[in-house]
């Protein structure tokens, strides 16, 4: 279902409605009503089973979530608890909840994420030394190389139409053309870019970066060659992902980890038009959009954690 905003009065509010739901939501839903500081109200309406955990395992952690294009599968990172260089590449199914090992690694893999336009399997490793970006091959457990350069690199992302890579390599954003693996660089200077990802329409990408004050959130645009700050009130934080906001028609919903208080952080969320931020999940970490844009997936301890949520905001 998609994401449906609903009308909050500032002060003795009425009952909220939801607009265009079944009627068996208000038989089903859970509602939850807090206020976040500086942040707009939120309203969780979670249908049930709305909030499962995907993956998880006693002994092992959850890492690095990724959807597949058709929204059905994901690919997720999985350590032991104890540590050492041992990574299971898992796929877990949405519905079923039946997860299963593609791979079983020593080489530090992370990162992974399914191409758009076949079955093979972006990520980064240290197979040959420092972390390089490899395409992996399920069918013929084959690999092929993609970068070797120095230092390591990291948060590959295939852009939305499959035509291009964009990674991080020494704090810098760097674009690969997997047919030709020639690489060009974009120039952000005085940042150190920490964490990247595309925009749905694949012409600009969001990212953070240490700026010499903290970690705050940025666009790129890709025509303009220019960047500038992501929100017009600067927002810190990390992993900024976004989604089509195809239930308002036009626009993004973005999401980003940020700190909810002293060793704490949680999801924040913006939608398309929205003035402020809200937060969304009080514990969590590395979130990634359904393909959809209403569901997100996030790390919450060590488990894998599906979430559909409404967000209501105040007009």
């Amino acid at each position: 279902m998609p994401l449906h905003p609903v009308k909050i009065a500032p002060s003795s509010p009425p009952p909220a409605r939801v607009h265009h739901l079944p009627r068996i939501l208000a038989l089903a839903a859970v509602l939850f009503l807090f206020t976040c500081s500086e942040q707009t109200t939120v309203e969780y309406e979670t249908l049930i089973p709305a909030l499962r955990t995907l993956a998880g395992e006693e002994g092992w952690s959850a890492s690095c979530p990724a959807w597949h294009a058709g929204g059905r599968q994901l690919l997720y990172c999985a350590q032991p608890k104890a540590g050492g260089a041992v990574t299971e590449l898992r796929e877990v199914e949405v519905e079923s909840r039946i997860s299963r090992t593609l791979l079983t690694d020593s080489t530090r893999l992370r990162f992974p994420s399914w191409s758009p336009s076949d079955s093979t399997i972006l990520c980064t490793s240290a197979r040959s030394g420092s972390h390089d970006l490899w395409l992996f091959n399920p069918a013929t457990a084959t690999w092929r190389r993609l970068t070797s350069l120095a230092g390591n690199e990291s948060f590959p992302r295939w852009s939305p139409d499959g035509d291009r890579i964009a990674f991080l390599s020494l704090g810098r954003i760097a674009l690969l053309d997997p047919a030709t693996e020639e690489i060009s660089y974009l120039v952000t200077p005085f940042l150190i870019v920490l964490s990247l990802a595309w925009s749905p329409d694949g012409e600009s990408l969001l990212f953070s970066a240490d700026n010499g004050s903290g970690e705050y959130l940025y666009r790129f645009d890709l025509s303009g060659s220019r960047f500038e700050e992501l929100f017009p009130i600067s927002q810190k934080g990390s992993w900024p992902v976004a989604a089509p906001a195809a239930a308002e028609g036009a626009g993004e919903h973005i999401a980003w980890r940020a700190s909810t208080g002293p060793g704490t952080a949680g999801i924040y969320f913006c939608p398309a038009g929205a003035e402020k931020p809200s937060l969304v999940v009080r514990d969590g970490a590395m979130p990634a959009w359904s393909p959809d844009g209403t569901a997100l997936v996030y790390i919450r301890g060590t488990n894998l954690v599906w979430e559909k949520v409404w967000i209501a905001i105040d007009e």
